[in-house]
């Protein structure tokens, strides 16, 4: 009994201690750690209270502390990709979504992102690349100012950038199906802007491969599902800035016709 007040005790004391600490505002990381990431990180058998603690401080955080507990929780848990997924979506969709400003919102996505890309610089992980990739694709459509943010830190557009996370995933046959619907996006918006097929064709082609060595689906319902798009792409299709070749000719005026 006693040890367990004690416990007790010792998280609530951690807790008051995290909070007196963090800043009023988020701190956009460049490189460097926050101080308090670095006072927890070689705390040894006390981790586990110093976790639980910290946890419980997150789940009733303000947007100002976010950032900050967030760096404290990698600081305890590195290689947990688990975590580091659930505090960049944390950070992402949720304090980007209700930040005051939009340098606020800026940093809370940069950090979201960086929490992934550590990440994936401390190991390569499928879990990593796949969680990115969904982020990306998530967030593109929601947030206005998103895409913005990834091409400045990144220098791709979300699709693109997801297109690269997916390829490195090796066997998920969702994020495969994702992928082939990311290329045959981008060969689709090609070929609208230039009428010429071949980059198109080219992504349809991946897409198949892609779904043939890593999706569940048969050759059968690949072909339903991608066929028809093939076959569109095969026909040809006359340049923007000429006229169909089945294009009416105009009506003519009678005041036209030459006289008998």
């Amino acid at each position: 009994m006693r040890a367990g007040h004690g416990r007790l005790l010792l998280g609530v004391l951690l807790i008051a201690a995290a909070s007196a600490v963090l800043p009023p505002e988020p701190i956009e990381s460049e490189g460097g750690s926050h101080p308090l990431a670095a006072a927890l990180a070689p705390l040894g058998p006390v981790k586990a209270c110093v976790s639980s603690a910290l946890w419980f401080a997150y789940l009733r955080q303000s947007d100002r502390a976010a950032a900050d507990l967030s760096e404290a929780l990698i600081a305890l848990h590195p290689d947990l990709d688990s975590v580091r997924t659930f505090l960049a979506r944390q950070l992402v969709i949720t304090e980007a979504s209700r930040a005051p400003d939009r340098e606020r919102h800026r940093r809370f996505i940069l950090r979201g992102l960086r929490l992934l890309e550590e990440g994936l610089l401390r190991r390569d992980s499928d879990e990593l690349h796949s969680a990115l990739a969904r982020l990306l694709v998530i967030r593109r459509d929601r947030d206005p100012w998103f895409s913005a943010v990834v091409e400045e830190y990144f220098g791709l557009l979300p699709s693109e950038l997801a297109i690269e996370q997916l390829r490195a995933v090796e066997d998920d046959a969702g994020d495969a199906e994702l992928l082939a619907t990311l290329l045959v996006e981008r060969g689709l918006r090609s070929y609208e802007r230039s009428g010429d097929p071949w980059d198109a064709q080219r992504d349809l082609r991946e897409a198949v491969d892609v779904l043939r060595a890593r999706s569940t689906l048969s050759d059968e319902q690949i072909d339903g599902m991608l066929g028809p798009l093939r076959r569109g792409l095969d026909q040809p299709r006359p340049a923007p800035d000429r006229p169909a070749p089945d294009r009416p000719a105009p009506d003519r005026n009678e005041e036209d016709d030459p006289p008998p």
